[in-house]
């Protein structure tokens, strides 16, 4: 039993590793994993994505963008990232068109019809060959984590400038053959975000996103204490609130602000720069380091694809973490 238990302990430390080589931000706290961000295009930008949005990764940043999306589009996004650490993505976001939905009051502002959107996404992220030590130093073998979140977002836009967005999400964690008898020890729990997205005016845009709204591991540790228990880890609640603005030439310039229950504010903004719709240069500030990146725009039969690398320079790991996405638009 006090092998099992100290193997808890250095496994629960190590799945905290995502996090701690996230910023300091998630480092320590339930769910690090899934405020890392996502796609290359947005980790370039810094994670300033709250008011931009209006693709693959909508219903993660802010589900109230989904009803200004131009077209369907699917994403997947794959992170090279040190420490044995992984993180991918796979997502798609759409609007719904005002036909599909029953007419709307005589007083809505979009002449067209009500709008919509919706989303779902699955983030698998995880730690490899935790080495696994008892009280005394001794091996008893490798361990791993994982922890996944499905989501799914709905967003309606009531008015021509204005749209709100709702996301739910299930997450999952899992310690392989930690238990004495080589079971699984696993935690899952609910909750959601609250998203809002108004146009200011054509080129300006804020947005406002709460996160992780009661979500929550809840653990079964019957296995490991005599007496049977079951502990909890809440995830931190925070607030991003996002501005961005499209300046001539098609650049973008977006900023966010996110004050996170834990540790207060953070800061964050990004810069993109196309040229000819071929080619996007990217670069950022994510709370305390620099990102850039690049995004290579091309046809895939009759959709619109673009491939997309991002850099991001980390402090906190032996190696900077890498990211790359492909996103299509149907």
């Amino acid at each position: 039993m006090r092998n099992t238990l100290r193997a808890l302990l250095i496994v629960s430390l190590a799945a905290l590793l995502p996090g701690m080589a996230g910023a300091v931000t998630p480092a320590g706290q339930a769910g690090a994993f899934a405020r890392m961000g996502l796609g290359a295009r947005a980790i370039a930008l810094g994670n300033a994505f709250t008011a931009v949005g209006q693709d693959a990764f909508s219903g993660y940043y802010n589900p109230a963008s989904l009803p200004f999306m131009a077209r369907p589009e699917a994403g997947i996004s794959i992170a090279l990232l040190s420490l044995d650490r992984h993180l991918n993505y796979v997502g798609f976001s759409t609007y719904l068109h005002p036909r599909a939905l029953p007419p709307k009051a005589e007083s809505r502002a979009d002449k067209a019809g009500l709008r919509g959107g919706f989303a779902f996404g699955w983030i698998n992220a995880g730690v490899d060959h935790i080495d696994g030590r008892d009280s005394d130093g001794n091996s008893i073998g490798m361990f791993s984590n994982t922890e996944n979140l499905f989501f799914f977002s709905f967003a309606l836009q009531p008015f021509h400038r204005l749209a709100f967005g709702l996301t739910g999400k299930v997450v999952n964690s899992r310690f392989p053959r930690l238990l004495e008898d080589n079971g699984t020890l696993s935690a899952s729990g609910f909750g959601y975000d609250l998203g809002l997205l108004f146009l200011l005016t054509d080129e300006l845009r804020l947005g406002a996103v709460l996160h992780d709204f009661g979500t929550k591991y809840t653990w079964n540790t019957e296995k490991l204490w005599e007496r049977g228990s079951s502990t909890t880890n809440k995830f931190p609640n925070y607030l991003r609130l996002g501005l961005s603005y499209r300046l001539p030439a098609s650049f973008l310039a977006a900023f966010d602000a996110e004050f996170n229950t834990e540790q207060g504010w953070r800061f964050y903004g990004g810069l993109e720069m196309p040229y000819r719709d071929l080619f996007v240069s990217r670069i950022g500030y994510n709370a305390d380091r620099f990102t850039f990146g690049f995004g290579l725009k091309f046809n895939v039969w009759r959709y619109r694809a673009e491939m997309a690398y991002a850099y991001d320079t980390l402090r906190l790991t032996p190696e900077p973490d890498q990211y790359f996405s492909w996103r299509i638009s149907f």
